[in-house]
């Protein structure tokens, strides 16, 4: 679809030179963190799949499972179900086997003694997995590491417009891996993208890598839990690498230097009085129809720069597009101030930051038309999503009068349009 020479993309692209692709930045997160776990000796998505599909759907196994969590003093929690399509929900997911090792240790050499001949292989396999303290290092760095994916991902993945942010949390998310492997002296004065990460004398030393407290405490007690030394080294060599490929992964493919995301701070009302004018000639230029009709790119500047000195504390609403609305309706003696401006600014605000709502409307509709269900032609479909799209709860929605005559008028006419239709 976005393919730059054939692809839908290449083709809009000769007919608009000025298209903008925005992207998904959160799966390219995801597929970052994906990419950068195969540079470890574990699998833990594989892991995580085989742990929670050898208990489930077996009440003896659950049962003998919940024994060893007894047994240990662990709270008898379920282990979470691992979505491979959600790679970063193994944030989610690992916590509970951390929490639970020495019971599914447990659990797993009891079923290599007691298992038929079907399940004892994968049994044995697990219990293997489990005896290494190794393994336990690296679910326990990644327990750590995949963090900054994740608080990335969450923060993205609202409703409320957030493309003028998206540039800048890039930025942070790519220093928050580097700073973690690579020596501040070549992080200094330089921007992310200009690190030079390929450059291995540029790696800290193994004792200085930000491996989460909980590894590095556990390293601490490698002759307790019989870690031994060339095994800590080679998993120091796969934290580099986990690292370097994230980075280098998302350096490639991330819009970091992208000009169109550095000038769309403009519509952020906290950098209210540091924003340019020149961002709004960048974007009038590349995108002339978003300016008014009857209304001059000199004149909407005249606007900006009313609204630069102008006290907008009383607009401040929780969304950056509510907050515009509301600068659209500011006035003085009966004179609309920044009318045109809000238009512009609500405009721009309309590109996505992520395709995670476009998603969840997919999910809303597969909740809707089930088996059950599955005669709901497409115009019912469409008025279910816009009902539930709206802000609040619609079970307990109030409307106004005016607003229930307006539907049984609507209904009204729907109905008698049908029935014309059939005769």
């Amino acid at each position: 679809m976005v393919g730059k020479d054939k692809g839908v993309l290449g083709y809009i692209a000769k007919q608009h030179s000025n298209i903008f692709m925005s992207g998904c930045a959160c799966h390219l997160v995801h597929i970052a963190a994906e990419k950068a776990a195969f540079c470890l000796p574990l699998s833990i998505d594989q892991l995580l799949i085989d742990v929670y599909y050898y208990l489930d759907k077996s009440s003896k196994r659950q049962g003998a499972f919940k024994d060893m969590q007894l047994l240990h003093e662990v709270k008898q929690n379920k282990i979470l179900k691992h979505v491979c399509t959600r790679w970063l929900s193994i944030k989610k997911c690992l916590p509970r086997v951390l929490d639970n090792w020495e019971p599914l240790l447990a659990f797993f050499k009891n079923e290599e003694k007691l298992s038929t001949s079907a399940s004892k292989e994968q049994a044995s396999n697990l219990r293997k997995i489990f005896s290494s303290p190794t393994n336990r290092l690296i679910c326990l760095f990644l327990n750590d590491a995949l963090q900054p994916f994740d608080e990335f991902n969450t923060y993205f993945q609202s409703e409320e417009p957030k493309i003028h942010l998206l540039q800048s949390k890039l930025q942070i998310l790519v220093k928050s891996l580097l700073i973690r492997y690579i020596k501040p002296s070549a992080l200094l004065g330089v921007r992310v993208t200009e690190v030079d990460n390929l450059n291995k004398s540029n790696f800290k030393d193994n004792t200085d890598l930000h491996l989460g407290q909980a590894a590095s405490d556990f390293i601490e007690r490698k002759n307790e839990v019989h870690l031994r030394e060339e095994k800590i080294n080679l998993f120091y060599d796969g934290v580099k690498a986990f690292f370097n490929a994230a980075v280098q992964y998302l350096k490639v493919k991330l819009p970091l230097n992208e000009e169109l995301l550095r000038h769309m701070e403009v519509v952020d009302v906290f950098k209210q009085t540091s924003s340019s004018s020149a961002s709004l000639d960048y974007f009038l230029k590349r995108y002339p129809v978003l300016l008014p009709k009857n209304v001059s790119a000199s004149d909407l500047k005249l606007e900006f720069s009313l609204y630069q000195a102008t006290d907008i504390q009383s607009c401040m609403k929780e969304r950056l597009d509510g907050t515009w609305a509301a600068i659209g309706k500011m006035n003085d003696n009966g004179k609309n101030l920044f009318k045109n401006l809000a238009e512009v600014m609500l405009a721009l605000l309309t590109i996505p930051h992520s395709s995670a709502h476009c998603e969840r409307i997919f999910s809303l509709v597969r909740r809707n038309r089930t088996e059950f269900r599955s005669r709901l032609n497409n115009e019912t479909i469409e008025a279910l999503l816009i009902c539930k799209s709206r802000p609040g709860d619609a079970i307990n929605r109030v409307y106004s009068d005016s607003e229930l005559e307006d539907l049984k008028s609507a209904y009204y006419k729907s109905l008698q349009a049908s029935h014309s239709g059939k005769d």
